[in-house]
């Protein structure tokens, strides 16, 4: 029986050592995978970056585009207004000489 320890001593270290090569080409395995997913979440990072970066000048050229607008009306606001005030000269100039009264649009 003492022959047959010896023997289970082999095979025991034999599956130890097994084991731990696969351990190694899994542990490299890993490694190599997370090396590229750590590429993968640099690249994600800078194209985030990116996209705050647009979003930022968006967000400002929308404010310029609003302050735009906002002018713009105001501006033909006061046209129609002074619009307005020369059809209303004219009408009664044209009606002081004679002419055909000014209708209002329906």
């Amino acid at each position: 029986m003492e022959n047959q320890k010896p023997r289970d001593f082999e095979k025991i270290m034999e599956f130890i050592l097994e084991q731990q090569a696969k351990f190694a080409v899994d542990i490299q395995q890993l490694r190599e995978s997370q090396a590229r997913l750590e590429a993968a979440q640099e690249r994600t990072d800078g194209m985030v970056r990116n996209l705050v970066d647009v979003c930022m000048s968006l967000a400002h050229h929308v404010e310029r585009l609003d302050q735009a607008l906002s002018e713009t009306a105001q501006t033909l606001s006061e046209t129609a207004d002074k619009l307005n005030g020369l059809i209303d000269i004219v009408d009664k100039l044209a009606r002081r000489n004679g002419g055909p009264e000014r209708t209002e649009a329906p």
